[in-house]
């Protein structure tokens, strides 16, 4: 759980907090292998490749980011953070999962709570003071691109994967 500075605390803050505990550890490890299995499920192991792969090669390009830039953080956070600002991480993993379900689930409100999701996170990031706006759009940009390259990589199979229709996993 976040650590908020004493004195603080105002409800307002509640979403940017739910917000930063579900992008964080083991929430967000939670989200990526729940998505993993359902793709698993659906009788989709080139979705599920694909998505488990954009997760952890978004996590692993924004620490080697994060520890070669060493930019600070802002100095006034009302949560307790962690080494390096630049690039977010819960801003990469957030556009990393709308992506990556963008193109899986092709639909327009996808798409669309993908984004509003994303933007939600970016603003709560620079909300709770863990990280400068720019920290924000690098990490939702480290994040979209990392998909988008995955899925260039696997495009061919999860396209003939796509094609072939998949029912409910209770048939």
């Amino acid at each position: 759980m976040a650590v908020v500075t004493p004195g603080k605390v105002t409800p307002w803050l509640t979403p940017s907090l739910v917000l930063h505990e579900i992008g964080a550890g083991l929430p967000a490890f939670v989200i990526a292998s729940a998505v993993t299995g359902a793709l698993f499920l659906w009788n989709r192991p080139w979705g599920a490749l694909y998505f488990a792969a954009a997760a952890i090669v978004s996590t692993l390009v924004v620490e080697v980011m994060k520890n070669t830039i060493g930019r600070p953080r802002p100095t006034d956070a009302l949560i307790d953070v962690g080494y390096g600002s630049y690039p977010s991480g819960h801003s990469a993993r957030a556009a990393m999962i709308a992506v990556a379900l963008g193109i899986l689930l092709p639909r327009l409100w996808v798409r669309m709570l993908g984004a509003a999701y994303t933007l939600a996170m970016m603003f709560s990031r620079t909300q709770l003071g863990a990280h400068w706006l720019l920290d924000t759009v690098a990490g939702a940009l480290v994040g979209a691109a990392v998909a988008l390259l995955c899925f260039a990589a696997l495009a061919d199979k999860l396209g003939a994967e796509g094609a072939k229709g998949h029912p409910p996993p209770w048939r």
